[in-house]
């Protein structure tokens, strides 16, 4: 198995504000991944109709709202694999029946890498891990 260069890798965080988003962000940034804010889901979207590389999304947002952001993306860019950061069992099931990856709160930095890693290499079922631009 090949080994991914986080520089090559881009990533949408998706927040609606608060300060682990920001974190979360600036650690990715830290490790060498690019990584695009989209401070709302309506512009995480709107950045996966147009022509940017995206390799994966990240969601930083309440349970519903994340799992929507989700299913929307999926008919936007397809082959992007999704992870949904949540912070119950509940969210934690409803992410993974809809094919999601999810990673619980509270974040270890560690277990962040290798899950965006895991997902990058290893895609969902519903998911092609092709890395490209017309991921439509």
């Amino acid at each position: 198995m090949a080994v991914i260069n986080h520089n090559d890798v881009s990533v949408i965080v998706v927040h609606e504000g608060g300060e682990l988003s920001g974190i979360i962000s600036r650690f990715l940034q830290h490790e060498g991944y690019k990584v695009i804010e989209a401070p709302s889901p309506d512009e995480a979207i709107a950045l996966g109709r147009v022509d940017v590389e995206i390799d994966l999304l990240l969601c930083n947002l309440a349970a519903s709202k994340g799992l929507e952001l989700g299913l929307k993306m999926r008919t936007v860019r397809s082959k992007v694999p999704i992870v949904l950061i949540t912070d119950s069992d509940d969210a934690e099931k409803a992410a993974f029946a809809h094919g999601f990856i999810s990673l619980r709160q509270p974040l270890l930095f560690a277990e962040l890498i290798s899950t965006l890693t895991m997902a990058i290499e290893k895609p969902s079922p519903t998911q092609t891990g092709q890395r490209n631009r017309d991921s439509r």
